[in-house]
């Protein structure tokens, strides 16, 4: 995915999807039957499949993941060296859990003075309410004469 700026080089488009999430979808292919193949200048990296053809995938990603002992040399390829998903890895251990950011908790540390603003708006609410009902009855006990002109 690349755009042409205005002076005519091409400009590259960062991917939309985290490194952890690439990493994650990877070892899911690679428990499907997926090899990934590593080009030799250490800039380029594929998953393939036979009938499904080859997927591009982050070489950084890749090369992670043969750091972490998560794929083995599998032998020669075409286009590099082939990788497949090493014996006894398990994938779910070096996943990161996602993050989840519940702002419902409160500290013990943290001050109550925004439940007091509240408290007191609502208060404020109520006696403006209060007044407009006893202006509204004050209107309606008075008779309205239509007669006196």
């Amino acid at each position: 995915m690349s755009g042409n700026s205005d002076d005519g080089f091409a400009t590259r488009v960062p991917p939309t999807v985290s490194k952890d999430k690439t990493l994650q979808l990877a070892l899911t292919k690679l428990e499907r039957g997926w090899v990934i193949i590593l080009g030799p200048k250490g800039k380029n990296a594929n998953l393939f499949k036979p009938g499904k053809g080859f997927d591009p995938i982050l070489f950084s990603v890749a090369a992670r993941m043969r750091d972490l002992g998560l794929i083995q040399e599998a032998g020669p390829h075409y286009m590099g060296t082939k990788y497949v998903l090493a014996e006894g890895a398990d994938p779910k251990a070096i996943v990161k859990p996602a993050i989840v950011d519940d702002d419902d908790d409160l500290d013990a540390d943290e001050d109550d003075s925004d439940y007091d603003d509240v408290e007191s708006l609502d208060e404020v609410e109520n006696d403006f309410e209060s007044d407009d009902l006893q202006e509204e009855e004050d209107d309606e006990s008075e008779p309205k004469d239509d007669d006196e002109e």
